[in-house]
């Protein structure tokens, strides 16, 4: 198996609650300013559940991040990849030995923001 199918499969399990050992969600402060309480379990499942990738907005095949619409706001999120040991970032995400996945959600505005600076590609928008 390559290793952008096995960082796949374990970005797939890492969404899910059976994948919570792989790492930890983040929600930025927008997100818990502007999205009512009551929609998070749903917001959980359609990051859990979301299957919309295509070669533009996953071109490593790693399903690590996604758009959607939640009420009234556009979410964002995605899987970065640190090293257990450092926080620092891991050089082989395919290995859960060696990687801690985080998975940020965030407004779009806030992830327009981040492409602006150079934090995160276009294609994860």
């Amino acid at each position: 198996m390559q290793k952008a199918d096995k960082t796949a499969k374990l970005n797939d399990l890492f969404r899910t609650k059976e994948g919570q050992h792989l790492g930890e969600w983040q929600y930025t402060s927008c997100v818990d300013n502007h999205v009512p309480l009551y929609l998070f379990p749903r917001l959980r499942r359609k990051i859990a559940r979301y299957k919309r990738f295509t070669a533009a907005n996953d071109p490593k095949r790693e399903r690590r991040s996604g758009a959607f619409d939640l009420g009234e706001e556009r979410i964002v999120w995605k899987i970065d990849y640190y090293d257990k040991v450092s926080r620092a970032l891991t050089d082989d995400a395919s290995d859960p030995e060696k990687t801690t996945r985080l998975l940020i959600v965030m407004l779009v505005g806030e992830a327009r923001r981040l492409v602006e600076t150079g934090e995160m590609q276009p294609h994860q928008l």
